[in-house]
């Protein structure tokens, strides 16, 4: 029970009603009139509710402690539902695998299309469908504008090829140089989520934001820059959705989409949009599994 609750009155209740709550509570559970065994219990528990909540400074950062210890259960809730979902996809996953060791070449593309199925949820789990807008917005970069040519073609192909993650990239011989480029650092990342924990205990999302912009701007490292922009995303969403409110218009699709693009991938060369997307559901997965660690 929070000290709110202890006077029952909202959270934006103004002082008048809080002065009011407390005065009549403590005729209630004075202990000349209540004969509980709490009655002593009660009554400083209500004045500590009371002096917290009745003084400016004191419940602003009251109000901040409920804040953050809301996001913080609410980002365990979202990463201990996606481990689960990930295990479970994972089994699936292997089943998928055994079947098509014993069935040959046919079987295992079927795996492969499991695995890219695995993926695709994943990716509408955490919400980054980033760069596949049907319309662009004014402003906005539009992945599809960033290769020469069309990717797939209808007419000549009759089909729509598969998006594999960046590893298959390597695999097939795809754009290497580019992939290459975007090749995962788990070191870093593991480094990159101690910082950002660090920094959103210390400042909250403003402080993750400010960072972000000064370490675009010195691009003293790009790829640490992107993880950072990752996690902190990640975050941002998460909290929007316990509190059900807008996400942060630093962390909106249009204006990520845009800085991730301008600061990361095109100053590593990278222009192909199969590429690109593939890196980013890699890598706000391997973010999140790296959130998950620190966090346990």
């Amino acid at each position: 029970m929070n000290l709110y609750e202890v006077l029952h009155v909202s959270e934006n209740a103004p002082e008048e009603v809080i002065r009011l709550a407390y005065k009549g509570l403590a005729q209630k559970f004075h202990p000349d009139r209540y004969k509980g065994v709490d009655a002593n219990e009660k009554m400083v528990l209500l004045r500590k509710a009371y002096e917290t909540l009745t003084d400016e400074t004191k419940r602003a950062e009251y109000d901040k402690y409920l804040h953050d210890i809301r996001a913080k259960t609410k980002l365990q809730e979202e990463i201990s539902r996606h481990k689960a979902q990930e295990e479970l996809l994972k089994k699936y996953q292997d089943l998928h695998v055994n079947s098509a060791e014993k069935k040959g070449n046919k079987d295992k593309k079927i795996n492969k299309t499991v695995t890219y199925i695995i993926i695709g949820l994943i990716a509408l789990f955490f919400g980054i469908f980033l760069l596949f807008n049907t319309k662009t917005p004014e402003g906005y970069i539009d992945e599809t504008d960033l290769t020469k040519e069309t990717i797939v073609t209808q007419n000549e192909t009759n089909h729509i090829e598969e998006i594999s993650p960046v590893s298959d990239q390597l695999d097939n011989n795809v754009n290497q140089e580019q992939t290459i480029n975007l090749l995962q650092d788990d070191d870093l990342i593991r480094d990159v989520v101690n910082d950002f924990d660090t920094i959103y205990k210390e400042s909250g999302i403003t402080g993750l934001i400010s960072s972000i912009e000064e370490c675009y701007k010195s691009k003293s490292n790009i790829k640490y820059c992107f993880y950072l922009d990752t996690a902190s995303r990640y975050l941002d969403h998460g909290v929007s959705l316990s509190w059900n409110t807008d996400v942060n218009p630093f962390f909106e699709n249009e204006n990520f989409g845009n800085r991730v693009l301008k600061n990361f991938y095109i100053p590593m060369g990278v222009d192909d949009s199969e590429i690109i997307h593939s890196h980013l559901l890699e890598s706000n997965a391997l973010v999140a599994k790296k959130l998950a660690e620190i966090d346990k």
